[in-house]
């Protein structure tokens, strides 16, 4: 996330302003955290952590801006200053409510859009959660960040993953009207600003034209191996079609050994018995409506590890077709342990890898990154899964019990993100009730699906 220079702006990465333009037309993509606390954290010392994050991670600290022409990527604009009572709030559950309410705050974070003028994140803290305790509702808009980069950003909220802050010029207003913090920005991580139609191809044309062959040289490689990530694998249930922006938040958790467990009973791991999971929970919601459907289009993310000199959001992403049809739980573990080991093996499809052409998808108009989005994400189910830290940790002196996270359900039925911590595995499934027309349904089929997996270790 460390993309910008103090002062500075920059052209999103080719990875950045595909999210970007997708919010645009009309898509929602906030990536969702909910931490769960055993107190209530001070609101200052939470103020202090939550600056501290901002002079880390200079993007908290940038908007959003359109280009000025329109064969230029939209831009990160450094702010001179952040009001951190519009991006830092707390509330208090209305009694009785209980964890339903919780939800409720957090899948209404989940359907709003950002406010465009101000940088794309916001931190909710929710008092009043089972008597004494509260939980804070996380909120980045997925151009920011990747799971992987959100849980770094949340470790460094932690009491125990404090970073210190260089000095710099950005002026924090607290949430207290306290006056200006002490500013900061970090160093510059990212690509070097400039207009990839301009400066760039005057000053290194010969030298971009060169690089831009044999990266997409080596792209078509990586395409013509992983046409079926690209590719519908199978057909859409007729139990899981529609799409809206509305959505509903569901969770579900399991012990991370246990799951291990159940992933090396086929030489698999506790990603493998996560998916597997997943799959049996949509095999036991189409058997309950009375579908007998063998496959669906499952997508499955895969986080791109950052170049030596940046530190970006990067993505891909694989689709594979779920066995929805298989009856025996071990054999669907096995199914997709053999799936996910051979698209594994096949070179990943980065967009940002690919010389000129991420340039032009970098400042695509609108409607064509809304076709292009469509094809790249249309599937039933959406998986995600993100290690995160394995001690406890606190907040503001709160200890952490624990972390879910929400992935965008974008162009799916829903999404399931599983987040380690702690020696749990917790899930947490992004539903469109337009697609799931029986939502409850669906989260008792995913539990007996986790329950199934979860036995197989146990034999």
């Amino acid at each position: 996330m460390d993309t910008t220079a103090d002062g500075e702006s920059r052209a999103l990465t080719t990875s950045e302003a595909l999210l970007w333009q997708a919010e645009e037309s009309g898509h929602r993509l906030p990536v969702v955290g909910v931490a769960m606390l055993d107190g209530t954290p001070d609101i200052a010392a939470l103020s202090r952590s939550v600056q501290r994050c901002v002079r880390l991670y200079p993007l908290l600290s940038c908007r959003v801006t359109a280009p000025q022409l329109p064969v230029s990527a939209p831009r990160w604009e450094p702010l001179a200053e952040i009001d951190l009572s519009y991006h830092l709030r707390r509330t208090a559950l209305p009694a009785g409510t209980g964890w339903a309410g919780l939800l409720g705050l957090a899948q209404t974070a989940a359907t709003s859009p950002f406010d465009r003028n101000r940088p794309l994140w916001d931190v909710l803290l929710v008092e009043g959660v089972d008597g004494g305790s509260a939980a804070l509702v996380m909120r980045l808009h997925h151009a920011m960040v990747d799971g992987l980069r959100a849980l770094e950003l949340f470790s460094s909220l932690c009491d125990e993953g404090a970073r210190r802050p260089r000095p710099g010029r950005l002026s924090l207003i607290s949430p207290a009207g306290g006056g200006p913090a002490v500013p900061d920005p970090s160093p510059f991580l990212g690509m070097p600003s400039r207009n990839p139609f301009g400066a760039a191809v005057v000053g290194r044309g010969q030298q971009l034209v060169a690089t831009g062959l044999r990266r997409v040289t080596s792209a078509g490689a990586g395409l013509r191996a992983s046409r079926n990530g690209l590719c519908l694998p199978a057909k859409h249930s007729p139990a899981l079609r529609g799409r809206s922006q509305d959505r509903r938040l569901l969770t579900l958790s399991a012990p991370q050994e246990d799951l291990r467990r159940s992933g090396r009973t086929v030489g698999g791991t506790s990603h493998d018995a996560f998916l597997a999971a997943v799959i049996g929970g949509v095999h036991h919601y189409h058997r309950a409506t009375g579908l007998s459907w063998d496959h669906i289009p499952m997508a499955v993310a895969v986080a791109l590890p950052a170049r030596a000199d940046e530190a970006v959001n990067r993505f891909s992403g694989v689709r594979l077709a779920g066995a929805t049809g298989e009856e025996d739980p071990r054999r669907r573990l096995e199914q997709i342990h053999r799936a996910m080991r051979a698209t594994r093996a096949l070179p990943a499809i980065d967009p940002d890898g690919l010389g000129p052409i991420s340039s032009m998808l970098a400042a695509a108009p609108v409607k064509a990154v809304r076709i292009l989005t469509d094809v790249v994400t249309e599937s039933d189910a959406h998986c995600t899964y993100v290690p995160g830290p394995e001690e406890r940790r606190n907040i503001a002196g709160a200890g952490v019990t624990k972390l879910f996270a929400f992935a965008p359900a974008v162009n799916s039925a829903f999404s399931a993100a599983m987040c380690s911590y702690d020696a749990t595995c917790a899930i947490g499934v992004n539903v469109d009730p337009r697609a799931v027309k029986d939502v409850e349904l669906l989260h008792s089929s995913l539990r007996t699906g986790l329950e199934e997996v979860l036995f197989l270790g146990g034999k």
